[in-house]
């Protein structure tokens, strides 16, 4: 059930974020999230990013791990970042091929790492407003509130995964899909309109599990 207007408890929350840059934040329930293991297989199978952090999998949990862990919260805030890194529909669209196939041009190929290398950047500095907005949640009295942030983290350029272990463990953070959130069925329980394939900017979706 969607909270149609934010609860009195965490408006400071809805506050908060939009100060900090984002266009929506809306109240929901945790029942209305919704996670499914085949999520985490397009992680599998479409991200360069698997097994290379430890924001993904397979170090994330799983989606029916993470399924159980939300039962032990009510309350959450999806929230809407609009980006301003813009490229043409070449480049978004095909942001993987463009990155490994040596039949794409040159000039698509280096369009590709600029948007990458911009929307990593933009990246990184929505996790840190979704830390201080847990930080903030954290010293309201929700010692167990937990953020998710976009993408996978980018807190280090180089993942200390042959290490074995995170070096920034308190700023480590899961993206909504690594561990199995559908954005989309998410995005529309909540009444929060998303367009796919994504917009050009695209928006930046993230969650804040709060009690």
């Amino acid at each position: 059930m969607i909270c149609q207007e934010p609860d009195k408890q965490y408006g400071y929350l809805v506050e908060a974020v939009k100060s900090a840059g984002a266009t929506d934040a809306i109240l929901i329930q945790t029942s209305d999230i919704v996670i499914e293991e085949r999520v985490q297989l397009k992680c599998k199978t479409g991200c360069p990013s698997y097994g290379q952090r430890f924001s993904c999998p397979p170090f994330a949990p799983t989606a029916s791990e993470f399924k159980q862990m939300v039962l032990e919260y009510q309350d959450a805030l999806l929230i809407r970042f609009q980006s301003s890194v813009i490229a043409e529909p070449d480049v978004v669209y095909s942001l993987l091929r463009n990155r490994t196939d040596p039949t794409v041009s040159q000039d698509i190929r280096e369009r590709t790492f600029q948007f990458n290398d911009a929307l990593n950047e933009e990246s990184r500095k929505i996790h840190d407003i979704m830390l201080e907005l847990e930080r903030t949640a954290f010293l309201a009295g929700n010692p167990l509130a937990q953020v998710f942030t976009v993408d996978c983290c980018d807190h280090c350029k180089s993942c200390n995964i042959k290490g074995g272990v995170c070096v920034h463990p308190s700023e480590l953070r899961y993206s909504i899909e690594a561990v199995g959130i559908n954005i989309i069925k998410t995005a529309q329980n909540a009444g929060m309109q998303i367009t796919f394939p994504c917009p050009i900017p695209p928006d930046r979706i993230t969650l804040l599990l709060i009690n």
